[in-house]
């Protein structure tokens, strides 16, 4: 239900809601148009309602209002509500649609303060949603709107003109009306949705490592023939004392500088301490603390919020975090990441979709915490 009592179509000026429905000749605003005439004959009695009437245009039969398939869907208008667990659960199945009353389709049912507006003859209209996500959207919205006491048509006016567009008339083309202001405010909502994370081969092959993790087992890697030739290569050269470099086999040569200086002696202490950071168990789940989002914002965002919590320890934090970052992204995988992060309370799911850098800040946070 919108009641739309106190909103700016209700004051008195060239806006106001009485010139909605009238002068236009305009069939799609003649449905909120009031007969005051005949109104004020009936007074405070009751009277009939009256039968429905139906465009002429409906093919009606003893199933269908009218049989005409409408849309993508092919949807038709049947005589009675169809049962599904949605009509069920309302207690509209089976019933005629000329029959459902007015306060079954409102939220708070005799509640509703709207049905209290309208039976003073005070203007309302129906705003229909196709989801609970979309009632609640409008009624809050519609709420804030009324109790603000926002000017609606100067709005939309204001809208138009920085569209660059020109005014078209309220009566005669309503939708146009409302376009730009409509359009604003889907720019709003369409900003506030996180962009979807592509799906890779890597990142689902990570979230199967992650439920082996979650149950204990590990997904042994097993070497290529070019690897396993490499290492009989090397064995012959030791072997004989030979001075001559391994054979590098298919490998570009920057693979196996890159290959040769992970193996280097100095390089030990690193591979060890980056082994160290992904096992153990810290001290607070990061079920209870993690980032709200995998976004890079997200994990920006949450690494900022712990600056209230470790408030003379936040700069050694932050330190920490950026040795963490730098020294995984040298010496582990994103499988080894993922599965630490499991392991420490992160959800799998979640996991999988972070990249290599937002899930070492997470161990190291949570690494930090266990310290």
């Amino acid at each position: 239900m919108w009641n739309a009592h106190s909103s700016r179509w209700q004051s008195n000026d060239k806006w106001s809601s009485d010139t909605w429905g009238r002068g236009s000749g305009n069939e799609s605003s003649s449905w909120w148009t009031q007969d005051r005439e005949r109104a004020s004959n009936y007074g405070s009695g009751s009277v009939p309602a009256p039968k429905p009437t139906y465009p002429a245009s409906f093919r009606s039969d003893d199933t269908f209002i009218d049989s005409t398939a409408v849309g993508a869907g092919n949807h038709q208008f049947y005589r009675v509500v169809q049962p599904t667990d949605w009509s069920r659960k309302a207690n509209l199945a089976g019933r005629p649609v000329e029959g459902i009353r007015l306060h079954e389709m409102c939220f708070r049912g005799m509640s509703e303060f709207s049905l209290l507006m309208l039976s003073e003859g005070r203007f309302q209209s129906v705003v229909w949603t196709r989801s609970a996500a979309e009632g609640m959207l409008a009624t809050q919205l519609l709420k804030g709107i009324r109790e603000a006491k926002l000017d609606i048509d100067s709005a939309a006016v204001e809208s138009l003109k920085q569209a660059g567009s020109s005014v078209p008339d309220k009566h005669k083309q309503a939708p146009q009306f409302m376009a730009a202001l409509v359009e604003a405010l889907l720019k709003e909502i369409q900003s506030k949705i996180p962009k979807p994370v592509e799906s890779t081969a890597e990142d689902e092959l990570a979230r199967a490592k992650a439920k082996l993790a979650q149950a204990g087992l590990m997904l042994t890697p097993q070497k290529n023939k070019v690897e396993e030739d490499e290492d009989v290569d090397q064995l012959r050269s030791d072997a004989a004392g030979s001075s001559q470099p391994p054979v590098v086999g298919k490998k570009t040569h920057a693979q196996e500088v890159s290959r040769l200086k992970r193996k280097a002696p100095d390089d030990v202490a690193a591979r060890d301490e980056a082994r160290a950071l992904v096992k153990g168990k810290p001290k607070v789940s990061m079920k209870e603390c993690r980032p709200s989002a995998v976004t890079n914002e997200s994990v920006d965002k949450w690494l900022a919020s712990l600056k209230a919590q470790y408030k003379g320890k936040y700069r050694e934090l932050t330190k920490h975090v950026s040795h963490v970052v730098a020294l995984l992204a040298e010496h582990s995988d994103k499988n080894e990441l993922l599965a630490a992060a499991v392991a420490f309370g992160l959800d799998p799911n979640f996991a999988a979709r972070m990249n290599v850098t937002n899930l070492s800040k997470c161990i190291a946070v949570a690494k930090f915490q266990a310290a």
